[in-house]
């Protein structure tokens, strides 16, 4: 018992393991990537929201790795190139450099039939990668969310005028609250879900 405990331990606080290795410990598990300069902040936007409705989710990261009996684990790509070998099932692009735009594409390419790729469609990087064709890929853009600045913070809007305050400022992070929006759709939380637990991030 003392043993098991300390494997657990072990698994909820390791740093990221390689790509190969995440691919072994979740073959079962829909796989998403997160790639871009904004990769670390979307992430923490989905674990986030997730955790505020107890939904299990695994995750590897820059700053540690948990890997259980979750259906789904996001994975921060801190090497697109490196990261081919996750094998994702939804890849996330967002700020992504002008210079690794081979790197980008290559990971963009491995996206299986079926998969999806979710861009930001104000970089003009990814939005070239996303909308390459790719037989059977589905790609949908997003985009900052309607909304207004009260003090200096944003005021979420919602298509029936629902307002809905966060403790963002910054365009980057609006950016990256839609990506993850835009994710957790797929994954059973809906926009009024994510508008009511997001702007108690902290």
């Amino acid at each position: 018992m003392i043993f098991k405990a300390a494997a657990i331990c072990f698994t909820l606080f390791q740093m990221q393991s390689s790509p190969l290795t995440l691919y072994r410990q979740s073959i079962d598990k829909q796989r998403v990537a997160v790639a871009g300069k904004g990769s670390s902040r979307i992430v923490k936007f989905i674990l986030f929201v997730l955790n505020q409705f107890n939904r299990k989710v695994d995750y590897s990261t820059s700053e540690g790795e948990k890997i259980s009996d979750a259906s789904v684990v996001i994975v921060e790509c801190l090497d697109a190139e490196q990261f081919l070998g996750y094998h994702h099932h939804i890849l996330i692009l967002s700020q992504l450099e002008p210079d690794l735009k081979s790197h980008y594409l290559s990971l963009a390419n491995a996206t299986p039939k079926g998969g999806t790729i979710l861009f930001d469609e104000t970089d003009p990087v990814a939005s070239a990668i996303a909308k390459a064709e790719r037989t059977d890929v589905t790609s949908n853009s997003f985009a900052i969310a309607n909304h207004e600045m009260q003090n200096g913070k944003a005021l979420l809007i919602t298509s029936t005028n629902e307002k809905f305050p966060t403790p963002f400022s910054s365009v980057d992070d609006l950016k990256n609250m839609s990506a993850a929006q835009e994710l957790l759709k797929k994954i059973g939380i809906s926009s009024g879900q994510f508008y009511g637990a997001i702007g108690s991030f902290q």
